[in-house]
């Protein structure tokens, strides 16, 4: 019987629980091990304060205990086995533990043990102990005070709940508290310094703090926006502080003429700061969604057909004020290099920021998958601020008849498939809505004709010379727009493949658990990105 017995329990020790010791009933892990425990005990475990694996002793949380099934449906059909203590065979794994609850062989205790009664024996003899325990006499007082032992205990048990309920409203206070807001802009400026020079440290509090931003689409389409507009609005700020300065400088006017420039100027200032309020403005104003703008239905009925009006006022306010900053700056060296900064903090970082922000939504795409039109479709801002950018930079160094030539050119190779389709086209606002052809060459044919008869006639012929000016500007347009479109997407790949560089580097320094790394270690690319956006920032307020 003692081989048998034993043989019983090697048999039995691969399904038994490590917390109580029995068979296991309905088997669940703690997600990190291949141990399993019933899982009323491992979430028993759980619900303690800083709980943790009994055998592995990993950090315990409820939501990764997982039931085994496999192991229940194997618990299920295992060989019937026989009791340790009475002998009975035929015994499924399942009925042992009930079986032991009736089994007259098993040892049990006294039921006034508890009282001073040290008797232990076979549950058969139990009855006759405890009609000659000594304790039996005293029945009565003896249940008083096991009810009352028993009221204790649970009095306890809800002293200890309401202790851990409170401990956890406590970790949600300061969880939510130490939350990141996308309205809050100095969490969006930690945002950009945590995700590039310490990606490690964002990823293993992406769960905590940065929670808003990690897990819905609205946060990930706020930082989008928020640095796609940063570069514009902190050129409009410049812009309205040299106007404040040149409001002092007119009674220094030295003649009249010049007191006339100031006061254009002026004027300038003031209508490139009004637009760019303007632009920001009918951002807050459409705030249902933050990564598409909205068909209102009075323009739609207007127009015949849906179409976000709002987004093309403020593509045009942005074209308006990026050709004036450049006409105000003189249009040169200086007004070109301010264009390609604000183009790179308008493109580049967000692009960077927006790869490591996110990663693990499973609505958004997985970080080593994403392309730049996925970045740069996560938020509203890109169409409007890029549209600002191209035709107000060409319309300003090639005017804006040779401007319009080129958008004509652009549009009529797109539509024979004289060029590949680029995800910059399809962003380019209200005219990417104009899908027919017919239209384009009727401006083609329109633009034609106003350059014939804008050309000199010389004894009865065309002027060839005032033919073909126009003509060769117009065609240096277009080449100069596909070369702007070429470079943005080649800065959006870039900006891409830096996220993807950082990211990776951030979680190579993690530890096994996904644990902060100790102290903060720093990652040189991060820093070289964030410190050039920095740069960037600082060159476009110190426009002049």
């Amino acid at each position: 019987n003692n081989g048998e017995g034993n043989d019983n329990s090697n048999h039995q020790q691969q399904f038994d629980c490590p917390i109580c010791y029995e068979i296991m009933e309905d088997p669940a892990g703690c997600g990190q091990c291949s141990n399993r425990f019933c899982y009323k005990c491992i979430v028993q475990v759980g619900r303690q304060q800083n709980s943790k694996c009994p055998c592995c002793r990993c950090e315990l949380r409820l939501s990764n205990i997982t039931r085994d099934g496999d192991l229940q449906r194997r618990i299920q059909s295992a060989e019937t086995t026989s009791c340790n203590f009475c002998g009975q065979a035929g015994l499924k794994l399942q009925e042992l533990k009930m079986h032991e609850d009736i089994c007259p062989a098993i040892n049990v205790r006294c039921r006034y043990s508890s009282f001073g009664c040290a008797w232990t024996g076979p549950r058969k003899d139990l009855e006759s102990h405890e009609k000659q325990c000594p304790l039996h006499n005293v029945q009565g007082l003896v249940t008083q005070l096991r009810v009352q032992q028993q009221l204790v205990t649970q009095l306890q048990q809800v002293a200890n709940n309401s202790n851990q309920m409170i401990e956890l409203h406590s970790q949600n206070l300061a969880r939510v508290q130490s939350n990141k807001s996308p309205g809050h802009l100095l969490h969006m400026l930690e945002l950009a310094y945590v995700t590039t020079c310490i990606p490690a440290r964002y990823l293993a509090d992406r769960s905590t703090s940065w929670t808003h931003f990690e897990r819905s689409r609205e946060g990930k389409a706020a930082v989008h926006n928020f640095f796609t507009f940063m570069p514009t609005a902190v050129l409009c700020m410049r812009i309205l502080a040299n106007a404040i300065d040149q409001m002092f400088e007119l009674e220094h006017a030295e003649n009249s003429e010049h007191l006339l420039d100031l006061i254009l100027d002026l004027l300038l200032s003031y209508s490139i700061t009004m637009l760019g309020v303007v632009a920001i403005s009918c951002c807050f104003v459409e705030s249902q969604s933050s990564w598409e703008w909205q068909c209102h239905e009075r323009w739609s009925r207007m127009l015949g057909k849906p179409h976000p009006v709002i987004r093309d006022m403020v593509a045009i306010s942005l074209l308006t004020v990026y050709f004036s900053v450049m006409d105000l700056l003189g249009g040169g060296k200086n007004a070109i290099i301010i264009w390609m900064f604000c183009l790179l903090t308008s493109l580049f970082f967000p692009a960077v920021v927006l790869t490591v922000v996110g990663s693990s939504d499973l609505n958004f795409v997985s970080v080593y998958h994403r392309t730049p039109t996925q970045i740069m479709k996560a938020g509203r801002a890109f169409p409007v601020v890029i549209f600002g950018l191209r035709y107000g930079f060409l319309a300003n160094l090639v005017g804006a008849s040779s401007c319009l030539d080129a958008i004509i050119l652009y549009r009529l190779c797109l539509h024979y498939k004289i060029l590949k389709r680029d995800y910059v086209l399809d962003m380019d606002c209200f005219i990417s809505d104009v899908p027919s052809p017919n239209f384009w060459l009727s401006l083609c044919g329109f633009r034609i004709s106003v350059i014939l008869g804008l050309a000199h006639f010389e004894d009865g012929n065309l002027s060839l010379n005032d033919l073909m000016l126009p003509i060769i500007i117009s065609v240096a347009s277009f080449i100069v727009l596909i070369m702007m479109d070429r470079a943005i997407s080649e800065l959006a790949e870039l900006g891409v493949r830096m996220g993807k560089t950082i990211h990776q580097a951030g979680r190579n320094g993690l530890g096994p658990r996904n644990e902060p790394p100790p102290g903060r270690e720093y990652n040189q690319t991060g820093m070289l990105v964030f410190g050039i956006w920095c740069a960037s920032i600082g060159v476009i307020a110190l426009a002049r």
